[in-house]
């Protein structure tokens, strides 16, 4: 490599073929490629073989004067582009908009630290041309060092253009519940089961959840089911829990009467845990009109941690959503695959915890476990 043999990014031969060329012991051969792979000239890629990461510097070569200038061999570009895929569904203003705008501004500070350059990439439309993000993709060429995405349906079809070019990938959620890998989420089951285990320990009943439909969103079936699971180990009954479906997170005219519809019955609701924050402020504002006290004729808890929750009347107990965490530990994770090679690593959940705020106490000392 001193002598420019091989160039940036060009790729080493194998352990036996060190063997046959050098008339060497597979054991030394191995030797030597973890000592350059210690001193960074090298990245080992398990299935790819290894690379020239950094070339040393130059040693003189017979024929070269110590001041003489050798024959420098062009290098290839070093992979320091980190591709940024925004979701189409991220809209201005939504809750969805306020996450992403926290996990990016983790994500890049991180990638920064590391001396990778964030790059936007257009994001997949359903139904339309993939041109765009491919052509994207081959401008960046060498320099692309991975990628991140918001996770949703329209990236599903661009997941085989990724392995086959080798490029690695992390996406914030899970494409789908199929998936094991490559992924940073919150754990919304276990905050589910946070509330779920509250409401029962308080000895709330009957109690409602309200969210999308359960089918639409992992996060949303994630955060019902964990509920479920905390409230009945606690000692309740399911038949206490109604489930209150919803068209979007919004807080809609049409959410507000469902809403309504749930307050205005005989047996009317004891608490109600609102998948998203936008929802819960609905509730909040409802018992108002309705002359209902808050905590003590109804408990509301949120689901997304909204900034503006604290702020609510009375103010919004709720499951915290760490978008910050979640930006920085999926940096990290892209960054811990380009350096080992390794294309596939487990997912990983970020805790939500709760924060209990007036409009719902947390247990009592020596409640029911």
């Amino acid at each position: 490599m001193t002598r420019g043999e091989l160039c940036l990014g060009e790729q080493l031969p194998t352990e036996q073929e060190l063997c046959g060329l050098y008339n060497v012991s597979r054991i030394t051969a191995r030797k030597a490629l973890v000592l350059l792979h210690e001193a960074g000239i090298i990245e080992r890629s398990r299935g790819r073989g290894s690379f020239v990461a950094k070339l040393p510097d130059a040693v003189p070569q017979p024929g070269h004067s110590a001041g003489s200038t050798p024959s420098v061999r062009p290098t290839r570009p070093k992979a320091t582009e980190i591709g940024i895929i925004r979701s189409t569904s991220t809209a201005p203003g939504s809750e969805r908009d306020d996450w992403w705008a926290s996990i990016l501004r983790a994500l890049e500070s991180r990638l920064q630290e590391e001396d990778f350059h964030p790059t936007g990439l257009p994001p997949p439309v359903a139904g339309a041309s993939p041109a765009p993000l491919l052509a994207r993709l081959d401008e960046l060429g060498e320099r692309l060092a991975g990628l991140v995405f918001l996770a949703n349906a329209e990236m599903i079809p661009f997941l085989p253009t990724l392995e086959k070019r080798g490029l690695p990938w992390v996406s914030i959620n899970q494409i789908h519940r199929r998936q094991t890998s490559n992924f940073v989420a919150v754990d919304n089951h276990g905050g589910g089961y946070t509330v779920g285990r509250l409401f029962a320990q308080l000895g709330y009943a009957p109690v409602v959840v309200v969210g999308p439909e359960l089918g639409r969103r992992i996060s949303t079936a994630d955060k019902f089911f964990g509920f479920m699971q905390g409230y009945l180990e606690a000692g309740r009954f399911s038949t206490d829990v109604r489930y209150l479906p919803i068209p979007d997170l919004g807080s809609s005219d049409e959410n507000a009467r469902r809403l309504r519809s749930q307050l205005d019955r005989a047996d009317r609701p004891r608490a109600i845990f609102c998948v998203g924050d936008l929802l819960a402020a609905t509730v909040l504002r409802l018992c108002q009109e309705l002359r209902l006290s808050v905590p003590e004729d109804l408990a509301v808890v949120g689901g997304t941690g909204l900034l503006f929750a604290e702020h609510t009347t009375p103010p919004m107990t709720l499951l915290a959503q760490p978008m910050q965490e979640v930006g920085h530990e999926a940096a990290g994770f892209l960054i811990e695959m380009i350096r080992t090679g390794d294309r596939h690593l487990p997912g990983r959940f970020i805790p939500s915890p709760l924060m209990v705020r007036a409009s719902c106490p947390g247990a009592a000392p020596g409640a029911a476990s």
